[in-house]
């Protein structure tokens, strides 16, 4: 989904990473995947990308479950690796994500309820307690929010759910951005690659 933007990211200057979480693409399986280990499979990046020499700064562009992630590591950055996050298409709260854009609606509750209790089971963790909503009034570097507005699985008011818990936040809603096909987004880039240069200055990485 993100390699659209791989094209235009490199022709201004950033070196770029792109990762599979794990259990995703070439990454290998681990059991089951989930927001929290995204998250410790994007610290892993970050460390080894601002281990480069050549590497001044590190900026973090995550998508859909990549933004959460994105977020749930810059709140936990104390030392501020992570120089600036750009959330895309990204979530306040994957419950509520689920209640609206799957089938879990038409549950009856007690079943929903007992889906939403095995996965906290298995994540040990309360899914309230991981929400990127949560976090992001923790993120202490610049943040920019991009989401389409015509977004089918994230709907767009989780944008404005982000930007309300983070008011330093850029917030940039896409004209007839979809969930899962850049291409919109692509087009609007400028003010992305502005953000990143201007974070990262004084040389852009």
């Amino acid at each position: 989904v993100m390699l659209p933007l791989a094209r235009p990211l490199h022709a201004a200057g950033f070196h770029t990473l792109f990762i599979d979480a794990r259990g995703h693409g070439m990454s290998d399986h681990d059991g089951y995947a989930s927001m929290p280990r995204f998250s410790e499979d994007l610290d892993s990046a970050v460390d080894w990308t601002i281990a480069k020499e050549e590497v001044t700064g590190v900026g973090v562009v995550g998508h859909s479950i990549g933004a959460a992630a994105g977020i749930l590591a810059a709140a936990r950055d104390e030392e501020e690796r992570i120089a600036c996050l750009v959330s895309v298409s990204g979530f306040a709260n994957v419950w509520d994500m689920m209640m609206e854009s799957t089938s879990l609606a038409s549950m009856p509750a007690a079943a929903a309820w007992a889906i939403r209790r095995t996965m906290e089971y298995v994540l040990e963790t309360s899914l309230d307690e991981i929400a990127p909503v949560l976090h992001i009034p923790q993120i202490k570097v610049p943040i920019m929010i991009m989401h389409g507005d015509q977004d089918e699985v994230v709907g767009v008011h989780h944008a404005f759910r982000l930007a309300e818990a983070a008011p330093g936040a850029e917030l940039r809603i896409v004209a007839g951005g979809t969930h899962g096909d850049l291409a919109d987004f692509e087009a609007r880039l400028g003010p992305v690659l502005n953000f990143l240069s201007n974070t990262l200055a004084p040389e852009v990485q």
